[in-house]
């Protein structure tokens, strides 16, 4: 049987639970099973140790069982749009997973077996529960809800829209592979200058926070293209900005700024 066998049924709405046949099916690599009504994802589902991605966003999961831990070439995991609050530590076992959504559910914490996650390029965990205030899922040593996340220096995009993390600690400058980065609407009220570190930023997005201003070194991040702060506060550009060259698209509607920019920042445009 074919090692690249691929299942899809999505936006059925029709299958409540995965087909007994899929599970025996163990020469899967790509399951997607998005858009139904799955409620329940069976211990079997270890059987799939050939799976390379797995979709099952857009469906009714509160849980994903530890056995999701056998699927060792694991590369894709999609559970957006679900009800799920807490992810098992043995996801810690996929060394091989490059992107991982669990955009719109419930989650308190990034929890702290992620930094076993070493091959991680891709994480999205936007519009959760995640907050300034420390969850029961954290270890007792770790000072936030965000602490595990900068171990994965891999990370090359990262998307916490619409979570009330409050405020970003000095250890994101951690983070010196990323070239995507989106804050939008996490009730920021300032911007730690370490951000400026992250050099190889490519696209940021800000917009919907309530800080009043840019790092002075936010010059630094020379390669960036695109950057968002639409609904922000900034009333000025930093005058480093004049060297972010590679800037094609600056949003600010809806920000009080003063007129007019600074030069430099206008010879960007």
């Amino acid at each position: 049987m074919s090692t690249n066998l691929q299942i899809v049924q999505e936006n059925s709405k029709s299958l409540r639970s995965i087909p007994n046949w899929v599970l025996e099916t163990t020469s899967i690599t790509r399951l997607s099973l998005r858009k139904n009504n799955i409620s329940l994802v069976p211990n079997d589902i270890a059987q799939l140790s050939h799976l390379k991605r797995l979709d099952l966003s857009e469906n009714q999961l509160y849980s994903i069982p530890a056995e999701v831990g056998f699927l060792t070439c694991l590369e894709i995991l999609q559970l957006a749009n679900n009800h799920i609050s807490s992810l098992p530590r043995t996801l810690g076992k996929c060394f091989n997973l490059q992107i991982l959504d669990v955009k719109a559910n419930k989650l308190t914490a990034i929890p702290h077996f992620f930094t076993r996650l070493v091959s991680l390029l891709r994480l999205d965990v936007s519009h959760n529960a995640l907050s300034a205030t420390k969850s029961e899922f954290l270890p007792a040593e770790a000072d936030g809800p965000l602490d595990s996340l900068w171990h994965l220096t891999s990370l090359v995009s990262l998307t916490l829209d619409g979570n009330n993390i409050q405020r970003l600690p000095a250890n994101i400058a951690q983070l010196t592979n990323i070239e995507r980065l989106a804050l939008a609407n996490c009730g920021l009220n300032a911007l730690p200058s370490h951000i400026c570190a992250l050099v190889k930023m490519k696209q940021l997005f800000l917009s919907d926070n309530s800080f009043v201003k840019l790092p002075k070194l936010f010059g630094n991040m020379l390669l960036l293209q695109e950057l968002d702060c639409d609904d922000t506060l900034v009333r000025d550009l930093p005058a480093t900005m004049g060297r972010c060259t590679n800037l094609t698209r600056l949003r600010m509607t809806n920000c009080p700024l003063n007129w007019p920019l600074n030069d430099l920042v206008m010879q960007v445009t």
